[in-house]
């Protein structure tokens, strides 16, 4: 609100307002009407002189005076927040293993001599990503290695070339788990995971050589046994026609002579 107050300049007419009231005499109790009128009158013209002398002093501060001392509201700065490390080590591990999932979607599609172009090119490198996209391609070089080893020998059973890729992959993967190295983290959750699924397939391979092992060994004594029988059929065809040969020829008779 506007707040009207009396200036310094304004002080000395005040002033002289006040001592006019102070020498003006006092009503007499005898007094008649007119004199209570008369200084009732005076007292309120020099009230209402008082006021247009206040009123001539208010004081109104522009607006624009107002608002320049008006405290000015400083924004602070905002400091970056920085990436907490486990978002960041988040992000790193979801892009790495973005990587490997695309390339070995990119396997899937490639030929044998393009897995032995790979195998050659990623068996140099000792990066934990390279060590981990070879046993991937050695993975996926199996099936071929043992339809090409069926198809030249004939053979069911699980070939030496095609173990030994598992094994190498078996060794990679497990180099890569025991690593405590800050470039293969972000690699490890999906490195163990592999690894016990190559442990697994390797303990079914295991069990299905072992057993490929027993029906050869089976199959080897059956047919030595049965080749021993051939040889006892044999002998005893031999002792059969030799005793046929050895009987005697029956008597003949002699014709009885007619007279």
């Amino acid at each position: 609100m506007r707040q009207a107050h009396i200036s310094e300049l304004n002080l000395p007419m005040h002033r002289q307002t006040e001592a006019a009231l102070a020498q003006q005499p006092k009503a007499h109790p005898s007094a008649g009407p007119n004199r209570k009128a008369n200084a009732a009158e005076k007292v309120l013209a020099v009230l209402l002189a008082v006021a247009l002398a206040g009123c001539s002093t208010v004081s109104l501060e522009p607006t624009a005076t107002l608002a320049a001392k008006a405290p000015i509201a400083v924004m602070p700065t905002p400091i970056p927040v920085a990436a907490s490390p486990a978002l960041a080590v988040q992000e790193e591990l979801i892009y790495q293993l973005k990587l490997v999932f695309d390339y070995a979607d990119q396997l899937r599609t490639m030929q044998p001599r393009q897995l032995s172009n790979e195998v050659a090119r990623l068996g140099s490198s000792a990066m934990p990503t390279d060590q981990l996209r070879l046993a991937l391609v050695l993975l996926q070089s199996r099936p071929f290695v043992e339809a090409a080893a069926v198809r030249q020998n004939g053979e069911t059973a699980q070939t030496r070339p095609s173990l030994e890729m598992l094994l190498r992959a078996h060794d990679l993967v497990q180099g890569l788990v025991s690593q405590t190295d800050s470039e293969s983290a972000p690699l490890r959750p999906f490195a163990r995971l592999l690894l016990a699924r190559i442990t697994e397939q390797k303990r079914v391979e295991d069990l299905l050589e072992r057993q490929s092992g027993q029906l050869r060994e089976t199959q080897r004594r059956l047919d030595q046994a049965n080749e021993k029988l051939q040889a006892l059929r044999e002998i005893e065809r031999s002792l059969t026609r030799r005793s046929t040969n050895n009987q005697p020829s029956p008597p003949v008779r002699p014709r009885a002579i007619q007279p």
